[in-house]
């Protein structure tokens, strides 16, 4: 090799060392980024608008001189405690009043389309409704007291299988006689 050669390698490697060395070392007197004060919003006020006055007619004397309502909402009536008598037949039994059913048990105990029914479903649902109306009549008076709403919807959901099974629905009227017996069961846990 040359003597020129040798020069500027070993040239080369030097400032390839300064360099490197100096990359790795960082500047020693870093400058720290200027801070800048806080920019405030400025809250500029929307422009005020004008009020139109109340309105200056007189209002129609259909409104004035309409009579005042009182609304109040009907409780539905207590009906005496049946006693059980076997003579008497199920087709005399009437109920006098029939409280509204309640909001959630509307969508619940909806009847079927009917449609043909064998004698043994219609037995089935008439033993059902008859348990589910004995296992009612025994309920301590604590559980009534305590309970009315569960026992509000039992007695809508036995009401509906009586209606469904004297259209014919048998299927329906099983159906909603076990959603009541269901109810009981979990009223009597």
């Amino acid at each position: 090799m040359t003597l020129a050669g040798e020069k500027i390698r070993k040239l080369a490697l030097g400032l390839f060392s300064l360099g490197t060395i100096t990359g790795l070392s960082g500047c020693l007197h870093r400058q720290a980024p200027p801070t800048l004060p806080p920019i405030l919003p400025v809250l500029i006020a929307p422009p005020l608008q004008s009020i139109k006055p109340p309105m200056k007619k007189a209002l129609p004397d259909s409104i004035t001189n309409a009579r005042s309502v009182k609304v109040t909402e009907a409780k539905p009536k207590r009906l005496p405690k049946k006693t059980s008598s076997k003579t008497a037949p199920a087709e005399d039994l009437v109920e006098t009043a029939t409280p509204d059913p309640p909001p959630d048990a509307s969508t619940i105990g909806e009847l079927s389309s009917g449609g043909d029914s064998n004698a043994k479903t219609q037995q089935e649902a008439s033993e059902l409704i008859g348990a589910s109306e004995k296992r009612l009549a025994a309920l301590p008076s604590a559980t009534i007291s305590q309970q009315q709403s569960q026992l509000r919807r039992v007695h809508y959901f036995l009401r509906q299988a009586k209606q469904a099974l004297s259209t014919g629905d048998a299927e329906g009227a099983k159906t909603l006689a076990t959603k009541a017996r269901l109810l009981l069961d979990h009223l009597t846990k």
